[in-house]
């Protein structure tokens, strides 16, 4: 979305001044453009949505830059070598009242904002020795349905006049003028209503443009006379949609030298905070880069700074009177009678300065620190600064917490907070009118028989009749010991009856080793119903080759694999692991290629490639013809390259022609007669030459150019072609007379286009038109019309 479509300043149309768009590098009021601690965040509000203006209401911003950066885009064309401001105006925008509109989208009131600008500047061409001075203006306007529903409407207007003459001269050689105007409707989606730093939202936008441009002009015809030029206009129409996504950077302040002449107390210069703004388009480019105020009016735009403005809803507003205003003001109904005053606007009465949720005149601990203190209540005391029980101890040193209300507790340690009734010699929580075993601890009965342990005799925790400081197994019965090891089970690591290493509760066979399996099958000797090492179900005691499955024999001769000296399943007297082809004799290769005949894809005795059975020559490479008869060499009765009949061992010409009559050496009998004939290939070649410029120099330089050539009396070449052939009529333009082409081949070659083709370049003469000599070498000219495009033959 461009700026001119959500804030009510617009920017100059980029199409028409071509300004050069830049990050926004302003030198800032300070290094901090973060908001300060207390201050609320700038919130930017959608004119759009929100208008805020009143008629009269106006923006001023310093031209200049604006005025550069067109006098830069004319200097860096090719048509300009110098160019220089002479005068430029304010870039302004007004805010009239509103007026009823009309357009398809809406019929009703709305808001109306004028943007205008002048300026005058000299172009200097030194190649032609000329000059131009040029009038520009715009005048732009923007209606703003006041029951915004993302749709309104821009009429923009610009005008130019122009003055060409002779760098020095006093003379005008050329005058004009050109308007443009075109009428834009916009749709935009996806529109804040408003934003503030850190916000992103992406826009939608289609527009529909419809527009006009015309230009006039005259040039010098001599004696005061002046030769009008024809005058020309173009107009047409399109529409266009795309996605532009905003991105609110950071709070700025800026310096600007004015002030808000609605404000009849105010003076500049004044520094104005408000939020940068990228504009950012589907390709991942930033378009545009602006500063806009809190009304949605920029500040900052395109390097321009806000000069002067009227805004009446912007004047100081002070209502409280405090000398903070309104906008800055966070506590806007400050008493007449007040002390303290902070800059936020807020009195000492009005403020919580340790932020603990109590205002200060009801707070009776003004020095609260809310993150390490707890339990605050309603006086904006923690619990860290209270004395709950009124004994003049505060809570953390108070020992104890609860002293009755008549009497008297110790300030001092290591008593503090605590009353006659309330100490506690040995410090076990236990009054020493209530001690149970004074000088030890009451609530320590390690073996919960009732008796403190430091009065205690025993202190048996398990209750197994041993004391704890004899016990062997703390918490179990020392007199339990299955597996009689001297370990009472509760602390015995492993209760193994067997002595296998297994604990009864996981032993798998009782009364034997369970570590003991010699056949691996995960049955215990002791409890396994036949033991087989091998695995192959014969019990050892009957096994015929131990360590082998008995009942593998993959060659069946009766002897098990795992103690047969050769396994041959095939019989071919290969072992299988040596075997090159299973299930065949490894020794019967026909044709020698290493590959037993069993596995062979390809049986080829003659090595050629094919296969025995497929052999059209047997015993030679049937790949071999040289004479391409499709009889393999080594088979070919006749070997005859160029299939004259005559073998190639008596033929003495080898490549004679087919058809050809030839002798009994092979060699073609030569005919009667020559025929001949000439083949021409004429290559056109063509470009295409491409030309952009600024439209209205190009065309008045042009103008003037031709203007001058038509009255001056001096003389030009055109190769070395006297001037006098040319011919001229009218006012001063060339005339160029066509004549009816003919071009007839004159042999049977292909007869040469008799027109240039279009996209042929020809050289630019300084009569302003391009020439071209077709065919080369010629004589033969031709000219560009500069209307058509076409080849125009030159009739000298």
């Amino acid at each position: 979305m461009k700026l001119a479509q959500i804030i009510v300043f617009l920017m100059l149309p980029l199409a028409a001044l071509s300004p050069l768009l830049e990050s926004i590098d302003v030198e800032l009021e300070n290094e901090n453009t973060v908001n300060p601690v207390g201050k609320n965040p700038i919130v930017i509000h959608n004119p759009y949505v929100n208008w805020q203006f009143t008629a009269g209401d106006f923006g001023s911003f310093n031209g200049s830059p604006m005025a550069e950066e067109m006098r830069s885009g004319w200097e860096n064309s090719s048509e300009v070598d110098r160019a220089e401001v002479n005068w430029v105006s304010e870039f302004r925008a007004d805010l009239p009242s509103d007026v009823y509109c009309s357009f398809p989208a809406y019929s009703g009131l709305c808001h109306q904002n004028r943007l205008t600008f002048w300026m005058n500047v000299t172009a200097y061409n030194d190649t032609d020795n000329s000059e131009m001075i040029m009038n520009y203006s715009m005048n732009n306007l923007e209606l703003i349905p006041t029951t915004y529903t993302g749709w309104h409407k821009e009429e923009r207007i610009s005008h130019s006049r122009i003055w060409m003459k002779e760098q020095s001269g006093n003379e005008d050689m050329y005058r004009g003028t050109s308007w443009g105007n075109e009428t834009v409707e916009i749709l935009q989606t996806g529109y804040q209503d408003n934003f503030t730093v850190g916000d992103i939202w992406t826009i939608n936008y289609k527009e529909w443009n419809n527009w006009t441009s015309e230009e006039s002009g005259e040039f010098n015809a001599g004696g005061g006379n002046w030769a009008p030029n024809p005058p020309s206009s173009d107009s047409g129409s399109d529409s266009h949609e795309n996605n532009e996504t905003i991105n609110a950077t950071r709070e700025v302040t800026i310096q600007s030298p004015g002030y808000n002449l609605a404000d009849s107390s105010g003076n500049g210069p004044t520094s104005i905070t408000g939020i940068e703004v990228e504009y950012w388009n589907e390709a991942g480019d930033m378009d545009d880069s602006v500063i806009l105020g809190e009304w949605g009016y920029p500040i900052f735009v395109n390097n321009m700074t806000l000069m002067s403005w009227k805004f009446s809803n912007g004047v100081w507003v002070d209502a409280d009177n405090d000398g903070v205003r309104d906008s800055d003001d966070l506590c806007p109904n400050t008493p007449v009678a007040h002390t303290g005053l902070d800059s936020d606007g807020c009195s000492w009465e009005q403020r919580d300065d340790d932020n603990d949720g109590v205002f200060n005149p009801d707070d009776n601990c003004a020095d609260t620190d809310v993150l390490t203190m707890t339990d605050l209540d309603a006086y904006g005391c923690a619990w860290e600064q209270r004395d709950d029980d009124g004994d003049s101890v505060l809570n953390p040193a108070d020992h104890c917490p609860a002293t009755p209300a008549n009497e008297t507790a110790d300030t001092e340690p290591p008593w503090q907070g605590c009353s006659a009734s309330q100490k506690d010699t040995d410090n076990d929580g236990v009054s020493d009118a209530m001690d149970q075993c004074p000088g030890h601890n009451d609530s320590i009965d390690v073996d919960a028989d009732g008796i403190p342990d430091g009065c205690d005799s025993m202190i048996d925790n398990d209750g197994d009749g041993v004391n704890n400081t004899a016990d062997l197994c703390p918490g179990f019965d020392d007199a339990i010991d299955v597996d009689q090891d001297g370990v009472p089970d509760g602390c015995d690591d492993i209760v193994d009856s067997d002595f296998d290493g297994v604990a009864d509760a996981n032993d798998e066979c009782m009364g034997y080793d369970d570590a003991i399996d010699v056949d691996q099958d995960g049955i215990v000797d002791g409890c396994d119903a036949i033991i087989d090492s091998d695995g192959d179900g014969v019990a050892d005691s009957f096994e015929v080759c131990p360590g082998h499955d008995d009942n593998v024999d993959v060659d069946a001769d009766g002897k098990p694999d795992g103690c047969d000296d050769i396994i041959d399943s095939d019989n071919d007297g290969v072992a299988d692991a040596d075997d090159s082809c299973e299930g065949h004799d490894d020794s019967v290769d026909v044709d020698g290629d290493g590959i037993a005949d069993g596995c062979d894809t390809l049986l080829d005795s003659d090595a050629d490639g094919v296969a025995d059975a497929d052999d059209k020559c047997p015993g030679h490479d049937d790949n071999i013809d040289i004479d391409n008869d499709q009889i393999s060499d080594g088979c070919d009765t006749l070997l005859d390259n160029d299939a004259d009949g005559v073998a190639n061992a008596n033929d003495n010409c080898v490549d004679t022609p087919v058809g050809a009559k030839i002798d009994s050496t092979g060699c073609e009998i030569p005919a009667a007669g020559l025929a001949g004939g000439i083949i021409a290939s004429p290559i056109m070649i063509g470009g295409i030459l491409g030309v952009v410029g600024v439209v209205v120099l190009v065309a008045a330089i042009t103008i003037m150019r031709r203007g001058k050539d038509d009255y001056d009396d001096g003389d030009e070449t055109l190769f070395d072609e006297p001037r006098s052939n040319l011919q001229f009529s009218g006012a001063g333009m060339p005339s160029r007379r066509t004549s009816p082409l003919n071009s007839h081949p004159t042999s049977g070659a292909p007869a040469m286009a008799s027109t240039p083709h279009p996209s042929q370049v020809g050289k630019m003469q300084p009569d302003g038109y391009e020439y071209l000599e077709h065919p080369p070498n010629s004589e033969t000219w031709w000219y560009r019309d500069q209307h058509t495009n076409h080849w125009m033959k030159y009739q000298g």
